[in-house]
């Protein structure tokens, strides 16, 4: 390894102890920090045949961080977009928050809510990312209570 990829590698290493990272993420960062594209694709490659790098379990660790969070799956979604540029798929998100857990984080968010007219319950859910489908779910089983 030439010593500017092994600044990469390092840098890149060291952005990684902190959280693990996004592909798209981590190279917008070595970018930002001036280092060239094809030495930053080498390090990508190196850290993902490594397996320091995997989008696949950053998504599942991101998900059930906001899910212990109480947030929604839109807000997931936004909070995503944001991190990576990248649109994701509601259906892979969907594998690891279901709409009956996050229909569970409505339940549990309801009495944080002062107001209990059921069109602001729900424009408030809204506004904290959950889904339409949930919060119908959420609000059935808390009308027929």
């Amino acid at each position: 390894m030439n010593s500017n990829k092994k600044n990469v590698f390092e840098t890149a290493l060291k952005i990684l102890s902190l959280r693990d990272h996004f592909v798209a993420e981590l190279t917008r960062k070595l970018l930002s920090k001036g280092f060239e594209e094809k030495e930053i694709g080498d390090t990508i490659d190196r850290l993902v045949e490594l397996k320091y790098l995997n989008d696949e379990n950053t998504l599942y660790q991101i998900v059930n961080e906001y899910k212990r969070k109480k947030k929604g799956i839109t807000y997931i979604i936004a909070k995503l977009y944001e991190k990576t540029g990248n649109k994701f798929d509601v259906s892979a998100i969907r594998k690891s928050y279901s709409i009956e857990e996050e229909a569970d984080n409505i339940k549990q968010t309801i009495p944080a809510i002062k107001k209990s007219e059921t069109h602001i319950l729900k424009q408030k859910l809204l506004s904290r990312g959950f889904s339409f489908e949930a919060i119908q779910e959420a609000l059935n089983g808390r009308n027929n209570a």
